[in-house]
């Protein structure tokens, strides 16, 4: 089984053609509440969350049940439009408190998608070469390869970024507005991975910026860019993969 989050598409679309490549099954982590995994085999697909695990990622895994009685070929593959951080070793720090190994890991570059709320572009280059990684983590996966060089501590700089990033993220995108030329469409309120948008007498609002993990679905896949953080709008145009369509991201119906 693939256990794969994704707000934009990135992971979606790696995750996707992993499943085609191994023959194996995926899972949305976001949309499964009990999760019992019974596979020889166990994949994870998501974004790196300034330089680590996203929290929805680590909430699962710690509530994950595992029920094989064989020993686990387990593989972490990130999607990212820069440095990995801490990503892979506090994923390993998590399967060890499950007496999983992680045998595996890789990452995948594909265009930031918070770049723009800095002014900056989307690296769309990324996109003519991503297919060729993942056909050769595909062709490891299915090899059962390990990875040679051993995983250290977190190192303190990455823990460092990560908490000013956190910092900079909610301090400037922290309130969210749905602005008067909204349709109605209720896409958001389908995509949204934490519940965390909800249409109320007839009025499409976010419930708390507390719960927002900042995926960017709602505001890079809205079709009238009808969603603001902060004061800080988009400064490019909006970014979600070109091989995925909105409905494949849907929570909720």
């Amino acid at each position: 089984m693939i256990y794969y989050f994704s707000g934009t598409g990135n992971s979606y679309q790696v995750a996707k053609l992993l499943a085609y490549l191994t023959q194996d099954k995926m899972q949305d982590i976001s949309t499964v509440k009990d999760c019992k995994h019974d596979d020889s085999v166990m994949g994870f697909v998501f974004p790196v969350h300034c330089y680590d695990v996203l929290d929805l990622m680590q909430d699962f895994i710690k509530k994950l049940e595992i029920k094989s009685n064989k020993k686990i070929y387990c593989y972490a593959v990130v999607t990212c439009g820069g440095k990995v951080g801490n990503t892979f070793i506090t994923m390993q720090d998590l399967l060890k408190a499950k007496n999983i190994d992680l045998a595996y890991r890789n990452e995948v570059f594909l265009p930031d998608n918070i770049l723009s709320f800095w002014g900056k572009k989307y690296d769309y280059n990324l996109l003519n070469t991503y297919k060729d990684k993942v056909l050769k983590i595909g062709k490891e996966i299915n090899q059962h390869k390990f990875n040679n060089n051993a995983l250290m501590k977190k190192l303190r700089i990455y823990v460092i970024k990560k908490k000013f990033s956190w910092y900079f993220i909610k301090k400037f995108l922290g309130k969210k507005k749905i602005k008067g030329n909204c349709i109605h469409c209720k896409q958001c309120i389908k995509l949204c991975p934490t519940n965390n948008i909800v249409e109320k007498e007839g009025i499409i609002k976010f419930k708390s910026n507390n719960k927002c993990i900042y995926c960017l679905a709602c505001i890079q896949w809205c079709p009238v860019q009808a969603i603001s953080f902060g004061n800080y709008n988009l400064k490019d145009k909006q970014y979600h993969h070109p091989e995925v369509i909105g409905n494949e991201l849907f929570k909720r119906w």
